[in-house]
């Protein structure tokens, strides 16, 4: 284990066990998700790329100071904006695995999101402080800091945001074999239409995305609650 793990604005490094790390996101940075980092040996696995370019720009060199080695495959667990921005800081033979369904989402939904944000989220951050600084609750307040944080990411990254798909795609189950460890990817439904979720069998680690909240209603705009 390092002595110092990697310090980012946008996120912290939590040790999950040798090897494994989980990136959990600032509420002041411009990460948004959390994200993974797994050492299978000979590769660097990471699990979803936050909503920020800078953010996952950290993120890349975090890895590669807690592997020893560069990230050589991303997997973007759904296809919401906060979980695959980051996608276009990985090297172009940096290999990125989704589901069919997820990749397909992500060419459809993108192009159509990015045009909304433009034309909305500059008047949404101007709204939302007005709202903040009009709240009393603290409860509200921090939700709408956090809901400021969220589109001024979206719109810094705007200038250099580009669109980059999966090009490794699968239906239900993936499984990776590393010279450390071995890696299941798994198809669920719920949050959205498809769902990945990354597990390590030997160590019993699940690293879940939006199928996992924590004392909060799940968020469900995309989801099937019954599932």
């Amino acid at each position: 284990m390092l002595a110092q793990l990697p310090e980012s604005k946008h996120f912290q490094i939590e040790p999950l066990a040798e090897g494994v790390y989980a990136a959990v996101a600032s509420e002041q940075g411009y990460a948004v998700c959390n994200a993974g980092i797994v050492d299978i040996g000979n590769k660097t696995i990471i699990f979803d790329t936050f909503i920020s370019p800078d953010a996952a720009k950290d993120l890349l060199k975090a890895a590669k100071q807690l592997t020893s080695h560069k990230a050589t495959c991303v997997v973007n667990s759904h296809y919401h904006n906060d979980h695959i921005r980051g996608n276009q800081v990985f090297s172009p033979h940096v290999d990125i695995i989704s589901t069919k369904w997820t990749r397909e989402a992500i060419a459809q939904n993108e192009p159509k999101e990015i045009r909304w944000e433009k034309e909305n989220i500059p008047k949404g951050i101007v709204d939302t402080q007005l709202k903040l600084d009009a709240e009393k609750h603290p409860k509200r307040r921090r939700e709408l800091a956090f809901l400021i944080v969220y589109y001024k990411a979206i719109n810094e990254s705007h200038p250099q945001l580009k669109t980059r798909l999966p090009n490794i795609t699968f239906e239900h189950k993936l499984v990776i074999h590393g010279t450390r460890r071995t890696v299941e990817l798994l198809s669920f439904s719920g949050h959205t239409a498809s769902d990945l979720l990354l597990y390590l069998p030997e160590e019993k680690i699940a690293f879940m995305s939006d199928l996992l909240f924590i004392n909060i209603h799940p968020y469900l705009p995309n989801g099937f609650p019954e599932r």
